[in-house]
């Protein structure tokens, strides 16, 4: 049994989706690799008492530079707010801990390069959080289209709509602040749509033209009701964009999206064949295939199926479905066993440095109202 020492840095939603996942991972893959919770860091002391209750951590601090520093911790886990993430991801690398970062990486680019440079330099394993790309499902397609069945791609289209910021009477948060976050749904939503198309297509975005609207641009202020808050994310971003072999597409994702919890989806129309997937349904891929005979072609249900991805280790059995909570279980346990077996990892904080470059072209792009291509962003 290989042991992985975790220590994570924020435990608000998401660090208590990535904990909740790490504790699933013996029960859905076995003892072979055991993460075992060292220190947890936050700044909410109530939150970070609670993960220690919760989740059995050996202890606690509310200086995350401890948790980089313990000797005893081999990999670090990062969920804090995006201006945190270049430090933190620096710092850990050059303490030799291995790193999971959630996205957006980074504010700027030129924090990208740092943070590649950092975890090149210590040769340490590196994660982004893109965790859509560990859905079987997804998985699934990504296989349709390198078996050909879609022949030559012709287009994607793709979205991510909800409504968690719908409401305008709701007080503003981090995310709904440049200083914080640096962008508002194109980095929080987009980057997901983006590292899709990547993992699917297998062909890169080399050009963008963006607009970003704020639909909402007074809050109130969070710490004070009878105060105001200036909104400076974009609410929704819309993309044209074309890959490197001339193809085009679109993207556009909201976070103002009134009566939509989880609105991830897009279609992918190619010479021989389609895909269309819908992420409320989040086990299921519809296919069309040109080669069926025309009386009885149209767009097949693919359901869960045992044989996808790793849809065995979480599914009962066939056509069952499974939760966005055991995609990041087996995003997570890959992290793990890139550490403990030595492996790659598709997805790390170079890979995140590439998605940067479209978000950064789609910023440009929306504020000089023209087309950008990727060799400005760099």
């Amino acid at each position: 049994m290989k042991k992985i020492n975790i220590g994570i840095i924020g435990v608000n939603w998401m660090g208590t989706c990535h904990l909740t996942a790490l504790m699933n991972i013996v029960r859905t893959y076995g003892d072979e690799i055991r993460p075992v919770f060292k220190v947890v860091s936050d700044l909410d002391e109530n939150k970070v008492r609670e993960a220690v209750k919760k989740f059995g951590f050996e202890r606690w601090t509310s200086d995350w530079r401890e948790v980089i520093d313990d000797q005893e911790v081999d990999a670090v886990i990062i969920t804090t707010p995006n201006v945190t993430h270049c430090e933190m991801v620096v710092a850990a690398a050059e303490a030799g801990k291995h790193i999971l970062c959630e996205k957006p990486m980074a504010m700027t680019l030129e924090e990208d390069r740092k943070m590649v440079d950092a975890v090149e330099k210590a040769s340490v394993k590196s994660l982004v959080g893109f965790v859509y790309c560990s859905c079987p499902s997804q998985v699934l397609a990504k296989d349709l289209v390198q078996k050909g069945k879609l022949g030559d791609i012709i287009t994607l289209r793709a979205q991510f709509d909800a409504g968690a910021w719908a409401d305008p009477q709701l007080p503003a948060a981090w995310r709904l602040s440049a200083e914080n976050a640096g962008t508002g749904a194109l980095g929080d939503m987009t980057s997901h749509l983006i590292s899709l198309s990547d993992m699917i297509t297998g062909l890169r975005i080399c050009e963008v033209c963006a607009v970003a609207d704020i639909v909402y641009p007074i809050r109130k202020d969070p710490q004070n009701s009878d105060e105001t808050f200036v909104v400076d994310t974009d609410d929704q971003v819309h993309l044209i964009f074309k890959y490197e072999n001339g193809v085009t597409g679109m993207m556009s994702s909201s976070r103002v999206s009134t009566g939509i919890g989880f609105g991830l989806g897009y279609e992918i129309h190619g010479s021989k064949g389609a895909l269309r997937y819908d992420g409320s349904r989040l086990s299921e891929l519809q296919f069309y295939d040109m080669d069926a005979e025309p009386e009885s072609r149209g767009f097949t249900l693919i359901k869960g199926n045992m044989i996808h991805g790793d849809y065995s280790k979480l599914g009962f059995c066939n056509d069952t479905d499974i939760s966005i909570a055991d995609v990041l279980i087996i995003q997570d346990y890959t992290f793990l066993k890139a550490i403990a077996e030595d492996e790659n990892l598709e997805r790390d904080i170079y890979y995140g440095y590439q998605v940067d470059r479209v978000l950064q072209a789609a910023v440009k792009s929306s504020r000089e109202k023209r087309w950008v291509k990727l060799t400005e962003c760099v």
